[in-house]
């Protein structure tokens, strides 16, 4: 049985009311190198910057054809560079990435076998979806992965008991 003792002498948290915007109510959020705070929308593809304090700053991208809007239409992850450059990744394996002015400057897709056996080829792989992580160091974006098992091999299914000698779960 592994145990593990964590200590935590305090813990001070505070939390920071953002101004409303009109979004999805779902994203992604961080902070910037200059110490603002960013929110994209997933859906609605919008970049708002506030203030450490929570003000709105400004509105950027959306959807649209535009020098500074975006082709996705449902973000998965985003990156930004350390120079302000970002990197937006798209469900369908879509990508954009702008310079720290927010004009586009690449717009591509990685073509999608989903059929591959080569493990060169990223299909042989999975996206981490709840936990992503990605980043972007001056012209390459780097995406966290992990391995990605067929459907032919049920690791998790009752009736394989592939895990039984490693691993027990007591729920409670």
């Amino acid at each position: 049985m592994l145990r593990l003792k964590l200590h935590i002498g305090m813990l001070l948290l505070d939390r920071i009311v953002l101004d409303t915007v009109n979004c999805s109510y779902e994203g992604l959020s961080g902070i910037l190198e200059n110490g603002n705070i960013y929110y994209i929308d997933k859906y609605f593809s919008y970049l708002y910057e506030f203030s450490p304090e929570g003000r709105l700053i400004e509105r950027r991208l959306g959807v649209g054809r535009g020098p500074k809007e975006t082709i996705i239409q449902h973000i998965d992850i985003n990156a930004f560079s350390k120079n302000g450059e970002l990197a937006l990744l798209g469900s369908n394996v879509n990508f954009d990435v702008f310079d720290n002015t927010y004009q586009a400057q690449a717009r591509f897709v990685v073509p999608y076998d989903p059929t591959t056996t080569d493990r060169e080829r990223f299909e042989m792989y999975s996206y981490a979806r709840d936990n992503f992580s990605c980043r972007m160091y001056e012209d390459i974006i780097y995406i966290g992965m992990i391995s990605y098992v067929r459907s032919s091999f049920q690791l998790f299914q009752p009736r394989n008991r592939f895990f039984a000698k490693f691993v027990s779960y007591r729920p409670g």
